[in-house]
């Protein structure tokens, strides 16, 4: 590189953006096909004139400073050299200090030659002695750009840089797709792009399209080349082959496999489902995100916003079956050193629609998924005791979802390290925002604890003021450094703030996303399968799925005082079905926003130890609730889990802490018995749930209608007269969602659902009611329907004519997860496994 050029007078930036996006623009004629050779002096200095306004713009802003405390932003940081600090006088101030930051850290590691570190050091005290000895503006932004030349070159000494190539995507503008509705049709989608290989980058880079006049070798589109749209990128671990999604004839995702020496682009998914989001799992198989779950998702903004989870094939695209039957949308897995899957999950059962969209871990056949990171944005600690029902919601109780990022995304495992990277990103905004790094070894505070900022001076979207969509997916080279996505290009960037372009095309129709080292990396170990779906379904060592759990009481949020578990019961979720949401539909549900679809599938015997061992609903979003001795919910899940044909799912409590040893099994008294069988909790036994056939007629019509009527004031027990009483219903939750409450956090044990109900307090301790003539099945009935949010239906779809049905107190059954001949979905047909320990 000259360094005449890179001295010469700046020539005004956006000049410069256009020279090297247009030189980008046009493919050679030969193969492998190649992008005009970039003008790396052209994009340097443009970038570094970039990064001048970008950095005097930070000094400005830190004058009359707007954002979250200064303090807080510091104890929230990876490292304090990333910060700009009121001392920094301009931008060549924060360019000198990082840059020694960065070669006292090689200097420490004595990784990098020490002559090499000596020649750097001694240009750094020269530039930083001239520093010292001129305020003229036009000489310290000509020393900007030295000093800046020698950080690049520094910063391409780390011997980190072990490999000579880069693949990444060139895809849409990450502030331009909207992450719950991935469909090609959404309009941030730009034609073209695809995977591009970065050769030489520490040098005279070169571009290549390995895609470019490449067909199709297998497939459905056989012989047709890929020039549609392209989504997300994986490099296999023998660094061989590329997996990624691509349009085809129509707005719909297919997975593709390309080998890069063979050049063979073989088409692995077929059909009218959305198939995303590719990860090669140590096995061999590939997990990917798709549409093929069912359902319709939350927020449809977009037409045709379908919910999409995690499924699994073989490396060849045969044998999909389904990871997760989660109720809403999953996004971009990735695999942990140790071999296991994580990835982003919306996971609001309940509570408020933004509450959290953060890193979820399972094993690599989908058992057993697991939150550690930013689930609850409000602990269970925040609440006094002396917080009652009917203060949910307000403003005392803040939503400590601006605690912490709204969402993070595209994880990468750290080598060498437990860490994971992420990018925290707003959750009706798109892939670009601020990186983090977070430690899944600290106890989660549903803040902060886990995460620091790796550019902290980019505030979180949506969540903090000013929030910028400027950096994307990070591939850690250690804790420390990061090949990520910054704008529309490339870069090095390092802990201390430290950022230098690879590859910048300028600004245009695409981002360069998913950057991976072009070399082999170690495969993590494939663990056992244990779970019997798709091929494996037949074999013979395949057992009835059960559900194990040690103690019920074990958990980070002490029940009431005295209270005696005996029950558990057993929820299913029913997915978003209608694809038309406004407030009149949403309250065909509910008299509330966010109410759910659900069957109740019935309860199970819990010891007099706290231990659970049970026949398990397969193939379900469910969740459970514990019930005191009267029938009544003391404890629910805010979340959705589910268990797999053949999986043997074990637990050691309600929201155990996962950061404690779980204590020895051996004496659970539930192990020691065959699983307890799923019993439906009223007389009528297990079927769609609605309020009419559940309550209404059985128990309102029978036992208060008659009362009621002879005063004015009373409610006449339709839906809408005790709906217009949030007292008559159980306020579930802490914060949000309108008159219940629900909200970001957990539900307060004991304080929601019927034994927080004025209704059920009315029944009970009025003297007007002391003559009421309930049944055991009439308590049950109202219990459960106060414990489940007192729904008016059972869940909606597109069909009016099966909502009204449902107020006839028809069973109108879901159109997914429901098999009518075995409404709990055990696998009656296998036969049960010894109960041995989890």
């Amino acid at each position: 590189m000259s360094r005449r050029t890179l001295q010469s007078a700046c020539v005004p930036a956006i000049g410069l953006l256009l020279l090297f996006a247009f030189s980008v623009a046009v493919l050679r004629a030969e193969e492998p096909a190649l992008l005009e050779q970039p003008d790396m002096d052209q994009i340097v200095q443009a970038v570094w004139n970039a990064e001048y306004g970008e950095l005097a713009g930070q000094i400005d802003k830190l004058k009359n400073w707007k954002g979250i405390p200064r303090d807080r932003l510091a104890a929230e940081t990876l490292d304090a050299q990333a910060l700009v600090s009121p001392e920094d006088k301009d931008p060549l101030d924060i360019v000198l200090r990082r840059t020694i930051a960065l070669l006292h850290y090689f200097a420490k590691q004595k990784r990098v030659d020490a002559s090499l570190l000596g020649r750097f050091l001694a240009q750094w005290k020269q530039l930083s002695g001239e520093a010292e000895s001129t305020s003229d503006t036009g000489a310290r932004r000509e020393l900007f750009t030295r000093v800046c030349q020698l950080r690049r070159d520094i910063a391409l000494a780390n011997p980190l840089l072990d490999f000579d190539a880069i693949v990444c995507m060139l895809e849409q503008p990450g502030d331009a797709r909207i992450i719950e509705q991935a469909r090609a049709s959404w309009g941030g989608h730009a034609r073209g792009g695809g995977p591009i290989i970065i050769r030489d980058f520490k040098s005279q880079p070169t571009i290549e399209k390995p895609l470019a006049g490449v067909a199709v070798t297998e497939g459905p589109w056989k012989d047709k080349e890929l020039t549609g749209l392209f989504s997300g990128l994986e490099l296999t671990f023998a660094a061989d082959h590329l997996l990624f999604a691509a349009t085809t004839d129509s707005d719909v995702w297919r997975i593709f496999r390309f080998d890069l020496n063979d050049r063979r682009l073989v088409q692995l998914t077929d059909g009218p489902w959305d198939d995303f989001d590719p990860c090669l799992l140590p096995s061999g198989r590939i997990a990917f995100t798709s549409t093929r779950r069912g359902g319709i998702g939350r927020c449809l903004l977009p037409s045709k916003a379908l919910t999409y989870t995690l499924h699994s094939m073989d490396s060849d695209g045969s044998d999909i079956i389904p990871f997760s039957y989660h109720e809403t949308n999953e996004w971009q897995p990735s695999v942990t050193h140790e071999g296991m899957l994580v990835y982003t999950r919306w996971d609001y059962l309940d509570r408020w629609w933004a509450s959290a969209h953060h890193l979820w871990m399972s094993f690599p056949d989908g058992r057993d998924p697991r939150n550690f990171h930013g689930n609850y944005p409000i602990p269970w600690s925040a609440f006094r005791e002396d917080t009652q029902p009917e203060h949910y919601g307000q403003n005392q109780l803040a939503n400590g979802r601006v605690l912490r990022p709204d969402v993070e995304i595209s994880f990468r495992a750290v080598p060498g390290s437990p860490k994971i990277t992420a990018t925290a990103v707003g959750h009706h905004q798109g892939f670009s925002g601020s990186l983090v790094i977070v430690d899944p070894r600290i106890p989660d505070d549903g803040k902060m604890a886990q995460a620091k900022r790796i550019t902290p001076e980019y505030p979180f979207p949506e969540v903090e003021p000013q929030g910028l969509h400027a950096y994307g997916t990070a591939w850690p080279l250690s804790d420390d450094f990061y090949l990520c996505n910054f704008n529309f290009g490339l870069y090095l960037l390092d802990r201390f703030g430290n950022r230098v372009v690879v590859y910048d095309p300028g600004k245009g129709p695409y981002r360069l996303r998913d950057p991976f080292p072009l070399r082999p990396r170690p495969t993590p170990p494939a663990m056992p399968v244990r779970t019997w779906q798709g091929n494996r379904a037949s074999l013979p060592d395949h057992r009835r799925a059960t559900i194990k759990i040690m103690n019920c009481y074990v958990g980070d949020m002490p029940l009431p005082e005295g209270t005696k578990i005996k029950w558990m019961r057993i929820v299913q979720v029913i997915p978003q079905l209608r694809t038309q949401i406004n407030g009149q539909v949403i309250r065909y549900m509910s008299f509330f926003d966010e109410s759910l679809g659900r069957i109740p599938l019935g309860v199970v015997p819990v010891e007099d130890d706290g231990s659970i061992y049970c026949e398990a609903p397969v193939g379900k979003a469910i969740y459970f609730q514990l019930l005191d001795e009267k029938g009544m919910a003391v404890q629910s899940m805010r979340s959705a889990t589910y268990v797999h044909s053949g999986e043997q799912m074990s637990c050691v409590g309600c929201h155990e802490n996962k950061w404690e040893a779980p204590p020895l099994t051996l004496s659970a008294k539930a192990f020691k018995r065959a699983p307890s069988k799923i019993a439906a909790e009223v007389d009528s036994g297990i079927y769609p749930y609605n309020f009419y056939k559940l309550v209404k007629w059985p128990v309102f019509d029978k036992k208060c209608v008659g009362c009621h009527e002879k005063h004015p004031k009373a409610p006449d027990m339709s839906y809408k007269s005790v709906a217009n009483n949030q007292y008559a219903f159980g306020l579930p939750g802490e914060i949000g969602m309108r008159m219940l409450g629900i909200g970001g956090s957990r539900t307060t044990p004991g304080r929601f659902g019927a034994r927080a109900s004025g209704m059920m307090k009315s029944l009970q301790t009025k003297d007007y009611h002391k003559d009421l003539d309930m049944s055991d099945d009439d308590w049950r009935r109202l219990t459960l329907w106060l414990d489940l949010n007192s729904n008016e239906l059972g869940w909606i779809g597109e069909d009016m004519e099966e909502i009204e049905a449902q107020r006839r107190g028809e069973d109108v059954w879901p159109l997914i997860d429901v098999d009518r001949g075995n409404p709990t979905g055990v696998e009656n047909d296998y036969p049960v496994g010894s109960a041995g320990t989890p």
